[in-house]
């Protein structure tokens, strides 16, 4: 559950497909809409129907025959912008309560361990205007989760132990992330903007705000409940294998009780600034190293607008980064690291157009002058108007997104639909966000017209000045004042910047949509990918299209070798020289992005890899040009100072994460081989200069083993030809290592500790759990093992024992060594108190694997076999999950299958074996990390073992892929 202080309307990628026949089959008591067929992609081979029930509860049902999880999403169009002044973070805390029991399912935890247990998960969201739930599950649950999200809005018990225990978890959501900077920021923006605007509330609540001390919260919270909670101010989406009628069935049958009534319409007609009040400079000063700068332009609402989507083309053209932009501009004078632009706070009434700038340390002493840089970009549009051609580009982008988009995960689909239904009609549902058909330069211009220096609000996070006042929540330090003489006259008198101009026409734009010849194939399953190519230098897969019959392709380039890793400066040398070529890449690929091509060249523990996808028809082009600027690519020591205080920058902040966070990373951190401590990849980031760079990049070349894989539109020479590109352009003769190994370290018998430093009143606590193998059958019990403890540990710690708002438990595997975390992060516990509970709570579970019921097992089992055999939604997933096996050296490529028939083939019996075993040797294999000290665990608990550094002999690890290689996948017998 979160508080999303300002939710945009979701963007959603979708596919689509509506037929409304068998009209006669549909029952009564429900309306469908006949009145336009929803308009869906071309590529999308799902059925929808949108009908409204009797209580007024539109709903919209999709049939998908091939999915193995269904979804649903509820969204409720009331947020924290209506919550009562005295009783600030209602709404979300409300959103809380309705997970905590229903007169029908009156136990708290039941609707969690319920999803869990049948593979799923749940969550919801509270922004100003909106409050959102879904969940999604195995196939074969799919009704009776219905029947227990159906409760939340027809009979929720909102008991009132819960109401004053499930306080201290608002609350602890609120402290957990007291530092956050995006929320200390807002809380600035809250006390500036008009007070009689819903946008100036408090939204996450805490105990204070939500004291019974003046009146009982609970009648607060049923008031709101019965004032907004009605079927008519809800949508709802329900995503199945199940067909149009039975979906219908279950709906009618679960959601016509929802209550119906009249709700306050809650369309907001206060402006966010009073006529006057802008413009206005606010400074806002961090905690971490941040260096920000953003223009901010209200604006009317122009949802209903969504035919032309007359802020679009600003944004594209103020946002660029191709050559001539803004961005490159102020890139070139080393003012700026990054730039975007566009839609920001949007709300029934108004909007927010928003200019986000992140400096450099030069650029913080420029400030003035990209403000002026700004004025200059939106003068010129001003001034000459944006071309047509403009529009109709965008247009085309757009509708081959929309044509050709591929489905993706059923969850966060039906979030998107059931927020996009309170705002566009049903048969514009799935392309709203899409459809640009009515070129409106009358509105384009009006929006235009908002960017005026007299209409904004500057904001800079920074460090280096003195605050005048403080924000009530997050006690930010900040100052407001007008904007500088200097710098309005500066602005006035600008005139149009000549290095700063309209973007080309896009190159890149694809033209041949064609399919190649798809493979003959016998049976359903999908063909795996075969090796094509193999030489000293070289070895390239290739799965032809079968499976996602779409013009794209995904394309995996691995340059590898080993002994790259060996101190934390060789990894630093190799991660800024990948970024010094990005930063080079920036105008050329830009365009490439925005035309539907994904361009991504990263670092990973063996080397350098480069992925290519998107519409295949330019991939070509593209890469051949990537290669030849990667193999001639240059950098300026500028360039470098500024990347490497960028870098420098972030592993600083990296420390100052919330508690839970700063122990995830430095447990992988301690776990990984090739990765190392905040303090040593800080020593290697001051001491490094240009010149290591360049010796890295000459060194790497060198007999660097390519390791290739492409999938989907294109043909095998294709695929050859574009592997022999990169090996022509980068390729340098020396030896070359097929299999350079990456180590996870093994954990010795006696339990381990580490402390993790923190700036933070809360506790940060991770227990991480180690199998002793890494053999299949060990990853299917320790699954298992895993799916009986996560909604258990969530339910004791956090819904019981209000230990924080951070609780979970999860199956945490590194590469294939099995593991459990447990995590907590928590404002009233400290690391002693939350293990003393964590260990009861496992002394609990070890006393209840006797007890497990076979239908629970069978459950758990099941959940895990489906979540294990989901097939890939797309052609990109489908692309990334054979690559991480070809990565490993399982060219078998049936892991997860493997896994999967491990799964199923345990019995009760054989896995209450095993779990009384593992209990019985804990805490053998395990490794506490927490914000305290070893003096005080020690203290409670007895000896920990401080872990040896990575470096020494007595450190243990596990190679892979050799290990892979070595060892059977198959069962122990």
């Amino acid at each position: 559950m979160s508080d999303q202080q300002e939710t945009p309307r979701m963007r959603t990628i979708s596919r689509y497909f509506s037929v409304l026949l068998m009209l006669c089959l549909v029952a009564a008591c429900a309306s469908v809409s006949q009145d336009d067929q929803i308009i869906q992609s071309k590529n999308d081979k799902r059925h929808y129907r949108y009908l409204t029930l009797t209580n007024g509860l539109p709903v919209l049902l999709i049939n998908d025959p091939d999915a193995q999880f269904s979804a649903a999403s509820l969204d409720v169009f009331v947020g924290s912008g209506m919550d009562p002044d005295d009783r600030a973070g209602l709404a979300h805390f409300l959103e809380h309560m309705l997970f905590l029991g229903t007169k029908k399912y009156p136990n708290p935890g039941e609707y969690q361990a319920f999803i869990k247990a049948n593979g799923g998960q749940h969550n919801a969201y509270t922004s100003m205007e909106h409050t959102n739930y879904f969940f999604d599950v195995k196939a074969g649950a799919f009704e009776p989760a219905l029947d227990r999200f159906a409760q939340f809005f027809i009979d929720p018990l909102l008991s009132k132990d819960y109401v004053e225990r499930e306080k201290n978890a608002v609350n602890s959501e609120y402290q957990a992330k007291i530092k956050d900077e995006g929320r200390r920021k807002l809380d600035v923006l809250r006390q500036i903007v008009n007070q009689k605007h819903p946008f100036h509330k408090f939204s996450v609540g805490s105990l204070e705000t939500l004291s019974s001390d003046e009146r009982p919260i609970r009648a607060d919270l049923l008031a709101f409940y019965q004032k907004y909670y009605s079927a008519k101010n809800m949508r709802l989406v329900v995503y199945g294998e199940q067909s149009l009628e039975q979906l219908q069935a279950w709906i009618e049958r679960d959601f016509s009780e929802v209550p119906s009534f009249s709700v306050p319409n809650n369309h907001i007609s206060d402006p966010l600034f009073n006529k006057g009040e802008l413009p206005k400079w606010v400074n806002v000063k961090p905690e971490k190293q941040i260096r920000e700068l953003s223009l901010l332009f209200p604006m009317p609402d122009y949802q209903k607008d969504y035919h032309s989507k007359p802020t679009l083309a600003l944004g594209h053209i103020l946002g660029h980064e191709g050559a001539g932009s803004l961005y490159a501009y102020l890139k070139k004078n080393n003012w700026i690291e990054s730039l975007s632009a566009g839609g920001g706070l949007s709300y029934q009434g108004g909007s927010v157009f928003s200019i986000n700038v992140e400096l450099t340390a030069e650029g913080l002493q420029h400030q003035q002058d990209i403000v002026v840089a700004v004025f200059q970009a939106i003068h010129r549009l001003q001034k000459d108007g944006i071309p047509k051609w403009v529009f109709d580009e965008l247009a085309e982008i757009s509708e081959l997104n929309f044509d050709y988009q591929e489905e993706g995960n059923p969850l966060h689909y039906v979030v998107g639909l059931s927020n996009a239904m309170q705002y566009f009609p049903a048969k514009d549902v799935l392309q709203a966000e899409y459809v640009m058909d009515d070129y409106q330069p009358k509105l384009i211009d009006q929006a235009l017209g908002y960017l005026d220096v007299d209409n904004v609000l500057i904001t800079v996070v920074a460090d280096g000045f003195t605050s005048v006042d403080y924000s009530p929540y997050y006690q930010t330090p900040y100052t407001v004042a007008n904007l500088p003489a200097s710098l309005r006259t500066a602005i006035d008198d600008a005139s149009v910047n000549q290095q700063i101009v309209l973007p080309a026409p896009n190159p890149l734009l694809p033209n041949n949509m064609d399919l190649i010849a798809p493979v003959t194939k016998s049976g359903t399953e999908p063909l795996l990918p075969h090796e094509i190519e193999r030489s000293e230098r070289m070895s390239l897969w290739y799965k032809p299209l079968d499976q996602f019959h779409t013009p794209r392709s995904s394309n995996y380039y691995s340059f590898q070798k080993s002994g790259l890793n060996k101190t934390a400066k060789d990894t630093i040398a190799m991660e800024l020289y990948v970024g010094l070529v990005n930063d080079s890449l920036t105008d050329w690929v830009y365009p490439a992005y925005l035309a539907g091509l994904s361009f991504d060249f990263y670092a990973h523990a063996r080397g350098m890899s480069l992925k290519v996808d998107g519409f295949s028809d330019r991939q070509s082009d593209l890469l051949a040009e990537i290669a030849q600027k990667i193999h001639q690519a240059t950098f300026t020591v500028p360039q470098f100072e500024r990347l490497r205080a960028e870098a420098l920058r972030k592993v600083r902040n990296a420390k100052l994460a919330p508690p839970y966070r700063k122990a995830l990373g430095q447990w992988q951190q301690v776990m990984r081989s090739q990765l190392w401590s905040y303090a040593e990849t800080e020593k290697a980031l001051e001491s490094i200069t240009l010149k290591d760079i360049q010796a890295f990049s000459n060194g790497f070349w060198l007999g660097a083993y390519q390791l290739s894989f492409s999938n989907g539109n294109l043909t095998k020479e294709q695929a050859r030809a574009n592997a022999e590109v990169l090996q022509v352009a980068l390729q340098r003769d020396g030896s070359f290592d097929a299999n350079p190994s990456i180590g996870i370290r093994k954990l010795p018998k006696e339990r381990s500790f580490e402390a993790v430093e923190s700036p933070y009143k809360d506790a940060g606590y991770l227990l991480y759990w180690q199998a002793d193998g890494i053999r299949v059958d060990d990853q299917a019990n320790w699954l298992l093992l895993a799916k009986t403890l996560e909604a258990a540990y969530f339910n004791s710690l956090r819904t019981e024992q209000q230990l924080g708002y951070v609780v979970f438990a999860n199956y945490y595997p590194l590469l294939t060594m099995p593991g459990i975390t447990f995590v907590v992060q928590s404002p009233v516990a400290n690391v002693a108190e939350i293990h003393k509970a964590t260990l009861a709570f496992l002394q609990r579970a070890a006393g209840a694997v006797d007890a497990l019921p076979e239908g629970l097992f069978a459950q758990y089992r099941s959940a895990i076999v489906k979540q294990l055999s989901e097939q890939p939604k797309n052609l990109e997933d489908e692309s990334a999950r054979y690559w991480n096996d070809l990565a490993l050296g399982l060219t078998d490529f049936n892991r997860r299958k493997a896994i999967a028939e491990a799964v199923g083939a345990i019995s009760l019996a054989d896995w209450q074996v095993f779990a009384r075993y593992q209990y019985q040797s804990f805490p053998d294999h395990t490794l506490l990390l927490g914000t305290t000290t070893r003096e005080i665990v020690e203290k409670a608990f007895g000896s920990f073992l401080p872990l040896p550094h990575k470096s020494s002999n007595s450190a243990e690890f596990i190679e892979y892929p050799a290990i892979l290689r070595s060892n059977t996948q198959g069962r122990s017998d």
